[in-house]
């Protein structure tokens, strides 16, 4: 079978989809992804194929800002990515593509062609009714590709969230066990008592401000803390790791969905201070499933935080979050939801 696989090139948003890539081509399809900016070569390192659309379009690349809603954004990437991807679905043929919601080009392609389209959360599944508030904006582009202006339903939903912990508002989908993804080699394991990232994108847009206080609770608290994605003196500051090969207590973060969700699958207790778009969703999922505690950037002081990470620091929340991983290691695999789903 031919897998088109695509997803809005931003690392939150693709790396997720390549544990389930990589099963597809392990098990004899092909794979071939779709994807804009560095995410190409990112994709390559994976071990996987690919064919860049969109030129050096990526998440960063599309301005927001006051009055401009993540939909408008999204919708840009949309508009940058849709000659590319609608052109090579209709050369290329794929029997089914796969993307991450709110990735609009790939749904488009799947409409176009007549192929299967199988969505792949990166996080929580996106309600439909929010995807659906889309579609109007959609009609334009979808006729400029002589496309029928409606998003089509999926005919698979893959999702990424243990059972337990999914809201009861969201649609469960065919679960999938979540796994870190890596592509060139990592090196050895570093231990700390705190881990504190706040992914790829905050830091560049210079939303740094829970940083201090959080490093001074943990020097109230004699922790040892690696921190990520940020250089920050007088501190272990590492450019880029996977979050699966520093072993900490704790993890303090913004709520990312990869980062959240490699938290859980490593049964890490958490403390998340959400700033934009799903983080807080993210931040009362990992409440709610008693894996750790959320702050609004707001309240986090020096006080809040040291209160926070030493109630994290407890048996109680370790064993807390040791039970969401086992859940999560006890659902499907990648290589199962492809046989199940593929064939």
């Amino acid at each position: 079978m031919r897998l088109l696989v695509t997803a809005c090139p931003a690392a939150s948003h693709f790396r997720p989809l390549v544990p389930f890539a990589r099963a597809a081509r392990a098990a004899g399809h092909d794979v071939l992804v779709a994807i804009g900016g560095g995410y190409a070569a990112q994709a390559s390192a994976c071990g996987l194929p690919v064919h860049p659309v969109g030129g050096d379009v990526s998440l960063l690349s599309v301005p927001g800002g006051p009055g401009r809603s993540g939909w408008a954004r999204m919708l840009e990437l949309a508009e940058r990515t849709a000659p590319d991807l609608l052109a090579l679905a209709r050369t290329w043929r794929p029997d089914a593509v796969v993307r991450t919601p709110p990735e609009f080009a790939g749904a488009l392609a799947a409409r176009a062609i007549g192929a299967r389209l199988l969505e792949h959360s990166f996080g929580l599944v996106m309600p439909r009714a929010r995807l659906l508030a889309a579609e109007r904006e959609l009609a334009a582009l979808s006729e400029i590709h002589g496309v029928r202006p409606r998003l089509p339903e999926p005919d698979a939903l893959i999702d990424l969230c243990p059972p337990s912990a999914r809201p009861a508002r969201l649609p469960a989908g065919i679960p999938l066990r979540f796994q870190p993804c890596r592509g060139e080699p990592a090196a050895g394991p570093r231990e700390a008592d705190l881990c504190l990232t706040l992914g790829t994108i905050l830091p560049r847009l210079g939303r740094t401000e829970v940083v201090p206080p959080v490093l001074a609770a943990a020097r109230d608290l004699g922790l040892r803390t690696v921190i990520l994605g940020m250089a920050v003196p007088g501190t272990l500051s590492l450019e880029w790791a996977p979050l699966d090969t520093v072993r900490c207590r704790v993890l303090a973060h913004h709520g990312g969905s990869g980062t959240t969700f490699s938290a859980l699958a490593a049964g890490v207790p958490q403390l998340v201070m959400p700033h934009l778009t799903d983080q807080p969703d993210n931040a009362a999922l990992v409440e709610s499933a008693g894996a750790g505690m959320a702050l609004e950037p707001s309240r986090v002081t020096r006080t809040s935080a040291r209160e926070a990470l030493a109630r994290l620091l407890s048996p109680g929340a370790a064993a807390a979050a040791g039970r969401l991983r086992a859940e999560i290691s006890a659902m499907p695999s990648p290589a199962d939801v492809v046989r199940d789903l593929l064939g």
